[in-house]
């Protein structure tokens, strides 16, 4: 079983992660802040966990598996540690000059089974449709929900109408 809330422990030293074992304690040693994302893999394909399942897992362990993490789940953790946060004081973008409008051309190794995004069985497929018909909302890596095509929203009172 594993705890989403995190217990912080101290990090796992390198020559130590032969003690994870199971893929919960995997997962428990990443949500507690014991292991980097990059030791969870690791350690997963030693023990001969399939990549898609390693997915499942940064997933599970608050770190977006189909995007960047936001940062929010190290920010979590230091709050816990009683460390400060270091407010960001320089440019958060690029450089650059900004071009608006164009085209963007992608490929992919093989051919979606499906544009039906609940019967598919290919990432491909995921991969299409998560560019072509996005969400409303996604979850971060700290669980929050997060706009992406919504703009704003609110709940009623009851908790039943929700309104994008």
């Amino acid at each position: 079983m594993v705890r989403f809330i995190p217990w912080l422990r101290d990090p796992i030293d390198t020559r130590e992660l032969d003690t994870l074992s199971s893929l919960d304690e995997i997962v428990q040693a990443r949500i507690d802040g014991a292991i980097t994302r990059r030791q969870l893999i690791r350690r997963a394909g030693q023990i001969g966990i399939a990549a898609p399942v390693v997915g499942v897992m940064l997933h599970m362990s608050s770190d977006m598996a189909a995007g960047a993490p936001s940062g929010g789940r190290e920010a979590t953790l230091r709050r816990m540690r009683g460390q400060e946060v270091v407010p960001v004081t320089g440019p958060t973008a690029p450089a650059g000059t900004k071009i608006e409008g164009g085209t963007l051309v992608t490929s992919t190794i093989e051919e979606p089974d499906t544009l039906h995004p609940w019967i598919t069985q290919l990432v491909t497929t995921y991969d299409v449709m998560y560019g072509v018909g996005g969400g409303l909302m996604v979850y971060d890596s700290t669980q929050t929900l997060q706009p992406t095509l919504a703009v704003e929203m609110t709940v009623s009172d009851d908790g039943l109408v929700y309104t994008f």
